[in-house]
């Protein structure tokens, strides 16, 4: 068996990579404003006759946080269990105050105004509203770094397998994603939607390959669940620990993954708890995440769970296939042609990959929570299942790759517009 590998370059990025992956930000962000999802934004603010700027409501609130930060949660309390996001947004609003003084007051006003306008909170009634405009523009840039950190490591992670033009192009099919059009630019926690797997790649593909125990990312991972709670993740630390490893005290490393996943957690749940703020739970509390199979039995309504999983399955697989369906198109496409090189992945990598798309699936089903904005994290599973059918059957897979993604950006656009 063959296994298609790079040298030791891949294990750094070049200038001109890292520069065709900000500019495919770029692109994602000039999308967002021609082509606003107004079905994912509740809110839109018209910039000239062919720019919109479109947001949700979490938008505001989320930039009062780092205006306010940290006395903020006791009046929004919603997010006081993700900290992260806003905490990051506070420290790159410190040097932009310095600003402050050097913004016209009239475009302050106008912004305002046009927000108000479509629906937004004034939450700047409270403070100076160039402080709240700084703390937006702060976001912007936080969302930026956590997607251009996301597509580093998951280049880093592709160009174990493939070539650096395939492992590229790949690279952009997240980057250009609907998910990260649509928040790229928006005050949300959404980046750690694609950091977070993106952590989960880099120690599957580089740190686990090279027989690493991966405990400094199950920590990061562990931090970075303050900022989104992605948990199912912890599913391929115990699969490779308890089953892939195979030690004789396996079960004590898998044990020290799990506290490194929590150690984060339990350590903010107690400055909480000494400063005395109260530990609100917005998922539990207002969705109901995983509390709603307690509703039902305390209901007499046991007989119905099942019934609730299948339909939210139902929902859940049919949304990922609506996300990802030009990719999903290409390898469907590919199966049916005859192979024109040996190309196999490393069979951890396919059970990795499998267990992570079944943790997935159950985590977000059994919590019942279905957001459309949440099918993005099965990319992981997408471009390395494309990517391995693309080089395995076609003499140039980058060329093939590269219409793909063409196509996707385009039907992006064409979907927007009519809808």
């Amino acid at each position: 068996m063959l296994i298609e590998t790079t040298t030791k370059a891949s294990d750094r990025i070049g200038t001109r990579a890292f520069l065709f992956l900000f500019c495919a930000l770029l692109v994602s962000a000039c999308l967002h404003l021609f082509f606003p999802d107004r079905q994912e934004h509740s809110r839109s603010v018209r910039l000239s006759r062919l720019l919109n700027y479109a947001y949700n409501g979490d938008s505001s609130e989320y930039a009062l946080l780092v205006a306010t930060f940290p006395s903020g949660f006791k009046q929004h309390p919603s997010r006081v269990l993700r900290p992260l996001y806003p905490a990051i947004g506070f420290v790159v609003y410190q040097p932009l105050r310095v600003l402050k003084p050097l913004l016209p007051m009239d475009f302050c006003r106008r912004a305002e105004d046009m927000m108000a306008k479509n629906g937004g909170e004034r939450v700047w009634k409270e403070i100076d509203v160039r402080d709240v405009v700084l703390a937006w523009a702060a976001l912007v840039i936080v969302n930026f770094g956590l997607y251009m950190a996301s597509l580093v490591l998951i280049l880093l992670s592709l160009r174990q397998l493939f070539a650096p033009q395939v492992a590229l192009l790949l690279t952009a099919y997240p980057a250009l994603h609907r998910n990260t059009i649509d928040f790229l630019l928006v005050p949300t926690a959404d980046p750690f939607n694609l950091l977070l797997p993106a952590i989960f790649l880099y120690t599957v593909m580089v740190l686990w390959k090279a027989n690493r125990p991966g405990y400094i990312t199950a920590l990061v991972m562990g931090l970075g669940m303050l900022g989104k709670g992605i948990a199912f993740v912890i599913g391929n630390w115990l699969y490779e620990h308890l089953l892939v490893r195979n030690w004789r005290n396996s079960w004590r490393s898998a044990l020290l993954c799990v506290m490194l996943f929590i150690i984060p957690a339990v350590v903010y749940l107690a400055i909480l708890s000494l400063f005395g703020v109260p530990a609100y739970n917005h998922e539990t509390t207002v969705y109901r995440q995983f509390v709603w199979m307690v509703d039902y039995l305390r209901e007499g309504r046991i007989a119905e769970i099942p019934l609730r999983w299948l339909a939210g399955l139902g929902t859940h697989l049919y949304g990922v296939a609506v996300d990802w369906t030009v990719p999903l198109a290409m390898c469907a496409f590919l199966v049916f042609r005859r192979d024109f090189k040996i190309f196999r992945l490393d069979r951890d990598l396919k059970r990795h990959l499998i267990v992570y798309v079944l943790c997935s699936a159950a985590f977000w089903v059994m919590g019942s929570i279905l957001f459309r904005r949440l099918n993005v994290c099965y990319y992981p599973a997408v471009i390395v299942l494309l990517g391995a059918l693309a080089a395995r059957k076609l003499a140039r897979p980058h060329i093939y790759l590269l219409f793909g993604l063409l196509a996707q950006v385009l039907i992006f656009a064409l979907v927007n517009t009519l809808f």
